[in-house]
Formats: structure tokens, C-alpha cells, sequence
């Protein structure tokens, strides 16, 4: 009974290791920069930014975080607007046609 759990808990720690260690080679080296885009009335904005910024905080992600207009309503751009008064390292990309 010993030896089953003893090779249990040695496998899943290898597993654990495996799983770290390749999650650590997917992770960008360089900081990259992330046009997040903003659509309709940009209800799910606070939301995307607040999980970006998460990972940025924990250093799973390096990243310069700007927003793209992806066709913002009235309401999503004042939204926006409010964002960018608030938060001086974002900005917003206005899209080219």
C-alpha cells in the first residue's frame, strides 16, 4: 500500500514539474504589446483588462496593453474615455479602413 502511494505522489510531482516547466518555455521572453479590441458598448472591457492585468501582475505576461476601436457605440466610448482618464499607460487605436 506504501509503495502504490509513495509512486502516486511521485508521479503526480513529476507531473507537476512537466507541467511548469512547459508552461515556462510557452511564456513570452520579450514584452509584447496587446491591442485589446473594443467593440459595441465595451461591456466586457473591465473585465478582459482586469484578467490582462492579473497576468501581468503575477509575471505570466509582459505586456503593453492598448485598446482598439473595433466599432464603439456611443456608449462604449465613454466608457473608454473614462478608462483613459483614469489609466495613463493605455491608449486607444482608432481602426483604419
Amino acid at each position: 500500500m506504501t509503495a502504490i502511494l509513495l509512486a502516486s505522489l511521485a508521479a503526480v510531482g513529476l507531473f507537476t514539474l512537466l507541467w511548469l516547466g512547459l508552461g515556462r518555455l510557452l511564456i513570452p521572453t520579450h514584452s509584447v504589446h496587446l491591442l485589446l479590441p473594443v467593440k459595441g458598448d465595451g461591456g466586457d472591457l473591465e473585465h478582459n483588462l482586469k484578467g490582462l492585468r492579473w497576468l501581468h501582475a503575477t509575471g505570466l505576461l509582459d505586456a503593453q496593453i492598448d485598446l482598439l476601436d473595433a466599432g464603439l457605440l456611443e456608449a462604449g466610448r465613454e466608457r473608454v474615455d473614462r478608462l483613459l482618464r483614469s489609466e495613463s499607460s493605455l491608449h486607444l487605436y482608432e481602426r483604419r479602413q
